[in-house]
């Protein structure tokens, strides 16, 4: 075991097992007046509850509105895997990197933004990087050809996701955004057919929209429209 994967293991151990308790017991605790982020992540400053988590279900509404536009269900906020993404973006912070995989089992979306002014992210409603995810679409073209940022697109819209978690972290003037989803999208299989019929059943386009997008690997023709063409052919001769 290297000297980094020895590091890296004492990190997820450390936030897992002794920051865990702690962000569940408080993280939901509308009772208590000011709310203190842990390991001083938010630079000595607190801010009252009401405003992280009026903040977190601002994240979860333009979820559903965006899923709504492609008719698929919505999503539910879920406690235990909002501290997961909470203590993801701490260790994320730590790691200054977001090129780290989660290996937790979550589909994730991940934004990273410099500011001077963490309260006016807390507070404001258009400082969202829900719409900057959704915006990818005008460059998703199906799951072999598009931009590999346009995955943070398809996991915002992703059918058989059904539940969120949200964390954010802030350090140096960065702040840091972690989006879990459950169960994962963006599937990828080495079997191109297997990848193109996960994107195909879980990725459509907007409702009332006249955009196509190809979920067949580049070069190669679907099998399918040839089968049913076929079972057409015999069924017809059979009946005569």
């Amino acid at each position: 075991m290297n000297l980094f994967t020895l590091t890296f293991t004492f990190r997820i151990v450390f936030l897992n097992f002794i920051t865990r308790a702690e962000l569940k017991e408080s993280y939901f605790n509308e009772s208590t007046f000011r709310y203190k982020k842990l390991s001083q992540l938010f630079m000595e400053e607190e801010f009252l509850p009401s405003f992280k988590q009026r903040k977190i279900e601002l994240i979860l509404k333009e979820h559903n509105e965006y899923r709504d536009l492609h008719s698929v269900p919505r999503l539910e906020l879920d406690r235990n895997i909002t501290y997961e993404a909470e203590t993801w973006a701490e260790l994320l912070t730590s790691l200054q990197s977001d090129a780290v995989d989660n290996h937790l089992g979550y589909g994730e979306n991940i934004w990273i933004k410099e500011t001077e002014d963490i309260e006016l992210f807390m507070k404001a409603e258009h400082l969202n990087p829900v719409r900057i995810w959704y915006s990818r679409i005008v460059n998703y073209s199906g799951p072999f050809d598009a931009p590999k940022n346009t995955r943070s697109f398809t996991q915002l819209v992703w059918k058989s996701s059904k539940k969120l978690g949200v964390g954010f972290t802030y350090s140096a003037l960065v702040l840091y955004v972690v989006c879990f989803y459950d169960p994962p999208g963006n599937l990828i299989d080495k079997n191109k057919y297997i990848t193109a019929a996960w994107f195909h059943g879980n990725v459509s386009p907007p409702k009332n929209s006249t955009i196509q997008w190809s979920h067949v690997p580049r070069g190669e023709t679907s099998w399918v429209p040839v089968v049913i063409i076929l079972i057409v052919l015999i069924s017809m001769f059979v009946t005569e």
